[in-house]
């Protein structure tokens, strides 16, 4: 999987996150491959993951993906999630997670998932 990672060219993301470390103590970036991507690995030092279950994302998604849509087009794209879609998220899931710092509940509440994160980074003194 790693291959299919950098075939992606992430150069703008590499340059705001440079220029962002000359600026702040701390940069968030939301990126969909965590530290696995080659070009990111050296300007990481914390990769959190937030693992949510599949059918909590599916029901996210289809509500704010297809709220406005008709049945036929939330059908197709179920029959795709189960056909093809779910098990490449799983797969990167365990990607991604593998080599994560930090795992979060992603069913846990947003005060809950940032008191994590801030403790991580005052126990790992980042």
């Amino acid at each position: 999987m790693s291959e299919s990672v950098n075939q992606y060219d992430i150069t703008e993301i590499v340059q705001a996150v440079k220029s962002a470390r000359t600026k702040f103590d701390y940069v968030l970036v939301d990126f969909p491959f965590g530290n696995r991507h080659n070009s990111l690995t050296s300007l990481i030092n914390l990769t959190v993951y937030i693992k949510t279950p599949l059918d909590l994302l599916l029901a996210r998604q289809i509500l704010r993906d297809y709220s406005t849509s008709e049945l036929t087009d939330i059908l197709d794209w179920l029959k795709t999630y189960i056909r093809i879609a779910r098990s490449i998220f799983l797969a990167n899931e365990q990607f991604v997670s593998s080599s994560a710092d930090l795992i979060l509940d992603g069913s846990s509440s947003l005060p809950l998932k940032v008191d994590s994160v801030l403790k991580k980074l005052q126990r790992d003194k980042f």
